[in-house]
């Protein structure tokens, strides 16, 4: 199975930068081309477009305009969470390279099976 992540902490630039980034890296992913109507490239680039408008509207230190973009950020936080599942549901091997072009961070899960020894009673 393939583990897939993107790095979504730090300030609100640097998010806005990733998030820019990697929906760019999205839109030219061949099997992101059958995601569901909700995680779509235009209603990604929309939340995040919105998340943008609020970051700049909170320069300003309004509490309210803070409020906004806070809550911009976890609406674009929680649509990435559902485009990384959705892409380690339908993702193989030989996805990878692509989905490193396109910005996600791509580890491949080692299942190790537990050797469980039952003690006699």
């Amino acid at each position: 199975m393939i583990q897939l992540s993107i790095d979504l902490t730090g300030k609100d630039a640097t998010v806005i930068s990733t998030c820019y980034r990697v929906h760019s890296g999205m839109r030219g992913l061949d099997i992101y081309k059958d995601a569901p109507q909700q995680l779509a490239t235009d209603r990604v680039k929309e939340r995040i477009d919105n998340y943008q408008h609020h970051f700049e509207g909170g320069a300003t230190g309004n509490h309210a305009s803070i409020a906004e973009r806070n809550l911009a950020r976890k609406e674009v936080t929680e649509l990435f969470k559902k485009i990384v599942r959705f892409l380690e549901i339908i993702a193989t091997e030989a996805d990878i390279p692509a989905l490193i072009l396109a910005g996600f961070i791509v580890r491949k899960s080692s299942a190790k099976k537990k050797n469980t020894v039952v003690q006699p009673a």
